[in-house]
Parts: structure tokens; sequence; C-alpha cells
């Protein structure tokens, strides 16, 4: 079930955010999970949708990150 939420932060050089959940909770995701164009790098305050998956050490993650 795909989740709603707002980029609280990312990090070009670190290739890495942090999505607000709209239930107040916070997820970290990897640049490489966002499925837009490109050329247009997340920014602060931007709402997405994501899927919430384990990431290899098993804490939870964004992953599949769209444009709503």
């Amino acid at each position: 079930m795909r989740k709603i939420g707002t980029i609280a932060s990312f990090s070009v050089s670190a290739g890495f955010g942090v999505i607000k959940e709209d239930d107040g909770g916070e997820l970290r995701f990897e640049g490489s999970e966002v499925k837009w164009r490109r050329s247009t790098s997340p920014v602060k305050g931007q709402r997405l949708s994501y899927l919430t998956e384990a990431n290899r050490l098993g804490a939870p993650c964004a992953r599949d990150l769209q444009a709503p």
C-alpha cells in the first residue's frame, strides 16, 4: 500500500534524504529511489507517494518514490 509524505530534507552530495510521514514518523530514502525526471532533484516540502520496506539492516525506509 502506497503512503503519502513530504520531503523533510535531501542531500544531493550524500544521495539520501528524509521523508516526514503524514502520521508524524520519518523515513530515510536513497536518491536512486526517486522515480520522476532525473533532471529534478527532490526538494524540501515536496509531496510524494512511496512504499515502505526494510533496508538490508532491517530498518524501515522509503522505496519507489513518485510524485502523487
